[in-house]
């Protein structure tokens, strides 16, 4: 009997986030879809190659061509260590695994933190949303295997412990849960995790008005044993690298892409495009920012002291990287939530009638016309389209569904929109991706790769005095499970080993026997793999200027 007056409830909230749930699936399944295709490219096989020689050589830090990397902490190696280890493969898809589920992960903490702080789970499920399908994120950061999304889960969940337990003047909680969440974030990137804390502390506790907390037993103790911990982690640290070279190297990390390390014209540059590329970044619900342009939408939001945190956290904590010069958009995808969350704030509670604000408008437009740009992509990219011609039908038909319902106004605009970013994304994933795939330099790289560790097999293999990119010398090291040193003057040669060596380095023929020929690709640079006849030529005859400078991401 209870069963059958509890169905009704059941149905009717299923029914009620039925929309929610297709979103949710859909996204999923846009962000797995051709995940493994692409070879790794940008900063993937940094994270990947440390993890990988961690393995090879049964060290706890990571290292790059057999020298430690001291350019981030050892976290992410860890975590992408253990996945190689529980799938046993090393696979792009599984480099790609742990970033992939950060980005769930951190959909379901923006959902958790916005729906404790505002009750409302329709704000909460948007701006976790609204961060799902940011452009960037959507089509660039989801189909890479990056520290970010992790990076981000955990800062954003350090800033909203601080906010929520200021306003509630738990200060325990305050110090002690952010000091944990900041190491945590320490041990992924380094000292960013401790410039958000900073930021976010004073900030709340200004607004607080009591800034004596920070030496207060709560704030000294808490902060000793954030000191405690990271006194442990150097000292691990110094058992493998010099702890002064490691400190200086984290702090180089962080201060490069600053206005420190870059002339004022290019600061002075990204002040005024900063905002512009960060409203792109985080399209489509960025366009919400018009409902300001409404007088009684400021008022209300200036008239929200919490609301007006949010929005201090938000500013003050972006606001270092508005000024960095080279910043990346997945650098503060944890400030996109604060952002989002204003605006569908905002948004829900608006006195005036939302079905016919500027920002549904557009939304509805866009949605009416996408069957229509999905007809104009069969006509102009036919070849490409007839490739996969069930995803692209399975488009149309989905997209004309969206618009019909949008017309008839039985799908609100989010819904409609966030399915129109969900269609392009899949669009994206079975048309773009392969054919992006065949011609990108990371391919042709991975194919060198494969051939040097064919020819090479279980033979010795070192570069001389130079450096591949960092994809080549992972798939080089994962197909040979070896790891690709760099050997320079000092070191002992042999005749019988095998070395990738600039070719304007030897010139004479007679002195090496030739397996493979290739260009590199940073400076359209002329290789070889090669075995010396003899000794290998000396530093006086060929000096270091004539080697190969480092062209390779750190």
């Amino acid at each position: 009997m209870a069963g059958v007056l509890i169905l009704p409830k059941f149905v009717s909230v299923f029914h009620k986030n039925i929309s929610f749930i297709i979103l949710l699936l859909g996204y999923v399944f846009v962000i797995f879809y051709n995940a493994q295709m692409q070879p790794l490219i940008a900063d993937e096989p940094i994270r990947a190659l440390g993890a990988l020689e961690m393995e090879i050589s049964g060290e706890p830090i990571p290292s790059m061509n057999g020298e430690a990397y001291i350019n981030k902490p050892p976290l992410y190696n860890w975590i992408l260590l253990g996945t190689f280890k529980l799938f046993n493969s090393h696979s792009e898809f599984i480099v790609r695994l742990p970033a992939l589920l950060s980005l769930l992960l951190f959909g379901v903490i923006i959902y958790y933190w916005i729906r404790k702080i505002s009750d409302d789970k329709n704000i909460a499920f948007w701006t976790a949303m609204a961060t799902f399908i940011s452009g960037n994120i959507l089509f660039y950061s989801s189909l890479l295997g990056h520290i970010d999304a992790l990076f981000s889960a955990v800062v954003f969940s350090q800033i909203m412990v601080i906010y929520h337990h200021a306003n509630k003047s738990q200060w325990w909680k305050f110090f002690m849960y952010s000091f944990l969440l900041c190491f945590l974030g320490f041990m992924l990137k380094g000292l960013p995790a401790l410039v958000f804390q900073f930021i976010s502390v004073l900030t709340m506790l200004g607004v607080k008005k009591d800034f004596k907390k920070i030496i207060s037993k709560e704030g000294l103790l808490s902060g000793f044993g954030f000191i405690v911990l990271i006194s442990i982690f150097f000292y691990f640290m110094s058992h493998y690298v010099p702890l002064d070279t490691y400190i200086s190297n984290l702090w180089n990390e962080s201060s490069k892409r600053t206005a420190i390390d870059h002339s004022l014209w290019s600061s002075i540059q990204h002040i005024f495009t900063f905002p512009l590329q960060y409203i792109i970044d985080t399209a489509p619900f960025s366009l919400l920012l018009i409902l300001f342009f409404s007088r009684s939408n400021r008022l209300m939001f200036k008239n929200n002291r919490s609301l007006m945190a949010i929005l201090l956290l938000f500013i003050l904590n972006i606001i270092i990287y508005w000024l960095s010069p080279d910043n990346r958009a997945r650098y503060i995808f944890m400030l996109y939530p604060l952002l989002f969350y204003i605006l569908f704030f905002t948004f829900y509670n608006s006195a005036e009638n939302k079905t016919h604000s500027i920002g549904n408008i557009i939304f509805r437009i866009l949605s009416y016309s996408f069957p229509f740009i999905l007809g104009v992509i069969y006509i102009i990219e036919n070849e490409h389209v007839h490739n996969n011609i069930e995803v692209y039908y399975i488009s149309l038909a989905l997209a004309l569904g969206i618009a019909a319902l949008c017309y008839f106004k039985k799908l609100s605009s989010f819904i409609s929109i966030t399915a129109v970013m969900l269609i392009s994304r899949l669009l994206f994933d079975a048309f773009i991706i392969p054919s992006r795939t065949i011609y990108m330099p990371a391919s042709e790289e991975k194919r060198q790769a494969l051939e040097i560790a064919e020819i090479s097999r279980e033979e010795p293999l070192a570069m001389y005095f130079s450096n591949l990119q960092f994809n080549m010398a992972w798939y080089i090291s994962e197909e040979r499970m070896q790891i690709l040193p760099i050997k320079d003057y000092d070191d002992e040669f042999s005749t019988g080993e095998f070395y990738l060596i600039p070719s304007d380095v030897i010139t004479d023929s007679t002195e090496y026997q030739s397996y493979y020929t290739f260009v590199r690709n940073f400076g359209n640079k002329k290789f070889e793999l090669i075995k010396f006849k003899e000794l290998p030529p000396s530093r006086k005859k060929h000096g270091k200027n004539d080697l190969s400078s480092d062209p390779r991401p750190q």
